[in-house]
């Protein structure tokens, strides 16, 4: 026996036998694994995207075909026309962000600041030229649809002004349901994509930078992103059943339904025996019928017929039926309560994912004027942090391209400013500013609070003030008189020269007789003026 099989045969009872060397041989592979560790430079990006993208089609986990590929969108823009609660929050949304002020803010980083402040200047004219085809509002409203949609593509062209630089002719959206493909590199970096044209069905590429691109990550490294849209998509779906359900309810519902009671064998019997018409047993037949089809709520919500009741079998006496009667059926249980609170909860869940809550204060015998303010500051939060992230993006991909084009150094380029969103009272706004020039922190004349507070209020920004009132305002709001001096003591005198001799605190000045505003006057003038209300001396 070879010594490998004596050393299988000597095996512990109930142990797993192993070749001799299989130890060293495994180890001596993850030592060949990690040999293959190497050093990286700063410079060099090695890890990837968590997202593959094969052919320029980008993998997904979703389980529902309507939320693969370019249906994803389809269904996005489904339920922002046909869900009400996601059309109001959308439209409110996107209004709120449309009515904000941008600036075009000089750079700070520029060694000239009369060259930051031409260039900001001609950018300003670039996106605010009316020979644009779309305005920078549509350009902002069109772009903030990224927000539920998961990402957005808008595509600018240039052409030369009179004024010698290069404008942007227009900055047109490319729907994300047009793009169809994306290029990335082996990172995952979007380097372009590809759009299909619903009129021609032509493939027509757009190059990474010649588009602004901006993408919800912040759950998902997608090319597609992860928008507000997704996560109402199942809760939506249920509310649609819900409704559908509440509308088959009312159909179905058999309460408030004419139930009408006619003496057929009756009026037969007298047709038979002919005590009575056809005809006219077919007119009363018929008026019946009439009601019944035609019965609508109306304020005539009464009918009046003959009470003749039914005789009985002896035809002695009548019962107590009517020949003719007429009510409406009665129903015992209905769920309309309950699926109307369960819809109500579902469009609380929908506004509140969309940030949006606020629209349904007042639905629910909850709500407080506390909880609706706070609310109301979230969504201008949302909406400032939403400008916040276009506005890098257009910075990025709009204001530096611009600049290489134009022959404008990184340095000099200005940057795009929204202004904040505050959905707050205009009045305590201006109560804050009030208390706190009472407690001494009075407002510089420059303050950009001012106009601040004059936008809020709908009022135009103040007029330049001069320099010279600019320096009278803020010496005197620091005690100072409005030439810089210092005001003269309690009881000084406010003459020139030695400054006269003035009287004393608790005199008072004695009336003027009429000939003492000369006799000061030409006291001050020499320099030996009495001060203002001193007593001459005798």
């Amino acid at each position: 026996m070879s010594d490998e099989s004596k050393a299988l045969v000597k095996v512990a009872p109930g142990a797993v036998a192993q070749r001799p060397g299989m130890m060293t041989r495994a180890m001596g592979r993850i030592s060949e694994f990690f040999g293959f560790r190497r050093k990286v430079p700063p410079s060099e990006t090695v890890g990837t995207s968590g997202t593959g993208v094969f052919g320029g089609f980008v993998q997904s986990r979703e389980k529902s075909a309507d939320l693969i590929g370019v249906q994803r969108f389809h269904t996005f823009h489904d339920l922002l026309v046909n869900t009400s609660i996601t059309a109001a929050s959308a439209r409110y949304f996107l209004a709120l962000l449309a009515a904000t002020n941008w600036r075009v803010k000089p750079s700070e980083r520029s060694k000239s600041k009369a060259r930051a402040d031409e260039v900001a200047e001609a950018f300003d004219n670039c996106i605010t030229d009316r020979s644009m085809t779309v305005t920078w509002r549509k350009v902002v409203r069109r772009g903030a649809l990224h927000r539920f949609h998961g990402a957005g593509v808008q595509e600018w062209t240039t052409y030369k002004r009179k004024d010698g630089w290069i404008g942007f002719a227009g900055i047109e959206a490319r729907p994300m349901h047009t793009i169809t493909m994306f290029d990335v590199d082996e990172v995952g970096h979007v380097l372009g994509f590809t759009q299909q044209s619903p009129m021609t069905q032509r493939m027509s590429y757009l190059p990474r930078g010649k588009c602004v691109y901006m993408v919800d990550d912040a759950l998902d490294d997608s090319p597609i992103g992860t928008g507000l849209m997704r996560h109402v998509v199942e809760t939506s779906r249920v509310l649609r059943r819900l409704l559908q359900l509440e509308g088959h309810g009312y159909e179905t519902d058999l309460a408030g339904t004419p139930l009408i009671y006619a003496p057929m064998a009756y009026l037969n019997e007298l047709v038979r025996t002919n005590k009575m018409s056809a005809e006219m047993r077919d007119s009363i037949i018929n008026d019946l019928k009439t009601f019944g089809e035609n019965h609508i709520v109306s304020p005539a919500r009464y009918a009046m017929i003959d009470s003749l009741c039914y005789p009985q079998p002896t035809g002695d006496t009548l019962t107590n039926q009517p020949m003719f009667k007429i009510e409406t059926l009665r129903a015992g249980g209905q769920t309309a309560k309950e699926i109307g609170a369960s819809i109500l909860r579902l469009e609380h869940d929908i506004a509140r994912i969309l940030g949006t809550e606020s629209l349904l204060m007042g639905a629910t015998p909850n709500g407080t004027q506390a909880l609706a303010r706070v609310k109301t500051e979230v969504l201008g939060a949302t909406c400032s942090s939403t400008n916040d992230d276009m506005a890098d993006s257009y910075d990025a991909d709009l204001v530096r391209p611009w600049g290489i084009l134009n022959g404008v150094e990184d340095e000099d380029l200005p940057t795009l400013e929204p202004d904040a969103i505050q959905l707050r009272d205009v009045e305590q706004i201006a109560g804050v500013i009030e208390g706190l020039a009472r407690a001494g922190a009075v407002l510089d004349p420059e303050d950009p609070a001012i106009n601040a507070v004059r936008r809020a209020a709908g009022l135009p920004d103040a007029p330049e003030i001069s320099p010279e009132i600019v320096t009278a305002l803020r010496n005197q709001s620091i005690g100072l008189m409005a030439d810089g001096s210092t005001p003269p003591a309690p009881g000084q005198g406010f003459g020139g020269g030695d400054g006269g001799e003035g009287g004393d605190e608790d005199e008072l000045p004695e009336p003027d007789d009429g000939g003492g505003g000369d006799k000061d006057a030409a006291g001050a003038k020499d320099g030996k003026g009495k001060g203002k209300g001193a007593k001459p001396k005798a």
